[in-house]
């Protein structure tokens, strides 16, 4: 039992990470597209980031539907 608890713990230690990395990643090149004057809507790699950050989110709300 404990050992499950630690599983879930580190696991939603770690998704809290990755949302925090890439919260800072999709800010990072928001303001980087502001400062260069480019259409932010038109970036392939923010709407790729978009995609990932979906993903995560269904990821992660079937994992705890799951338990």
């Amino acid at each position: 039992m404990v050992v499950v608890l630690v599983v879930v713990v580190v696991l939603v230690v770690v998704v809290v990470l990755v949302v925090v990395v890439l919260v800072v990643v999709v800010v990072v090149l928001v303001l980087v597209a502001w400062l260069e004057g480019m259409d932010v809507d038109s970036s392939p790699l923010l709407q790729e980031l978009r995609i990932a950050k979906k993903r995560i989110w269904v990821r992660n709300n079937l994992f705890i539907g799951i338990i």
